[in-house]
């Protein structure tokens, strides 16, 4: 296995934040959003994620896992590397059913393992981090189409630099794709709205109280300003 994997165990923590927070967003757009996930919330018990160095890591992991012994059952393999979403997103998704001799009342539930390389982690946690600050619902495609166009133009461009498949709707040829994701990253004013958000996450990492337990962080990308209230 690549040495250079991280795993991370989540146990259904994204699900959970996501009924939460943004399935309040979504019902504004269409109800089966919401439908969905209760549905893949109610048979997932848990997961895991593994990031590797690269697209070939992750189809060599994957065949690993096609060759072990594991004793869970594979039910469904998603690939999102060989099919990209609309949406830009790749990755591979293998869901098992759990299966054990000694605990087999968890034997009809699913684990889902989320395998990516470090280039489409960095573009899953850049839509993640962009949609929280925008308060838009980015990572379900549900959002303003500047900023969705954007990221789905940055997977293609992630998809040419990996030499996989190429993400649906955008240009076959790199100089347009390159051009396109200029012109989008002027309009939305990436590169100053990035390192807004990433200045505003430092102040708030920043010596604090241990009594303050919530921050208000102001962000004024015209003037390049921030300001930060203690509640």
């Amino acid at each position: 296995m690549d040495q250079t994997m991280i795993a991370k165990v989540f146990v259904n923590i994204e699900r959970v934040d996501f009924l939460g927070v943004e399935a309040r967003q979504i019902h504004a757009y269409n109800q089966q959003y919401i439908d969905t996930i209760l549905i893949l919330k109610t048979f997932l018990i848990g997961g895991c994620r593994a990031i590797v160095s690269s697209a070939h890591g992750v189809s060599s992991l994957c065949e690993s896992y096609a060759e072990s012994d594991l004793k869970h059952i594979p039910q469904q393999t998603d690939n999102y590397i060989d099919n990209p979403k609309e949406s830009g997103y790749r990755g591979v998704h293998l869901i098992y059913r759990y299966h054990s001799d000694r605990r087999q009342d968890y034997n009809s539930l699913k684990i889902e393992m989320q395998l990516r390389s470090q280039f489409q982690h960095a573009w899953a946690t850049a839509v993640e981090t962009v949609g929280a600050f925008v308060k838009q619902a980015l990572k379900s495609s549900l959002g303003e189409q500047e900023w969705l166009r954007f990221f789905a133009l940055m997977g293609g461009a992630l998809a040419f630099k990996e030499n996989t498949a190429p993400v649906p709707g955008t240009p076959n040829a790199y100089p347009d794709l390159v051009k396109e994701i200029k012109e989008y990253a002027r309009s939305l004013e990436v590169s100053t709205r990035l390192r807004a958000f990433a200045a505003s996450l430092q102040y708030y990492e920043g010596a604090q109280s241990k009594k303050d337990h919530y921050y208000l962080i102001e962000l004024n990308n015209a003037q390049r300003t921030r300001e930060r209230h203690r509640l």
